[in-house]
């Protein structure tokens, strides 16, 4: 099955650890912009619902949790 195209607005979840950023595997985010070259800025909440950071992440990196109305 093809991947969803992911777009500005659209909610994620890591699907991966990322230490270094203390993020955890579905913590989830929100598409602030796309780049041509399959990467994102992801602005991400972890699971207190704090804001961690924004960090530029690529497609296998995400998985879409629900697509923007816009």
């Amino acid at each position: 099955m093809k991947a969803p195209n992911l777009s500005a607005m659209d909610e994620v979840a890591l699907q991966k650890d990322i230490p270094e950023h203390q993020l955890r595997y579905g913590d989830i985010g929100v598409i602030i912009r796309s780049f041509r070259e399959g990467t994102y800025d992801v602005e991400i909440e972890n699971n207190l619902g704090k804001n961690v950071t924004l960090k530029q992440l690529s497609k296998e990196d995400l998985l879409l949790v629900r697509k923007s109305r816009g």
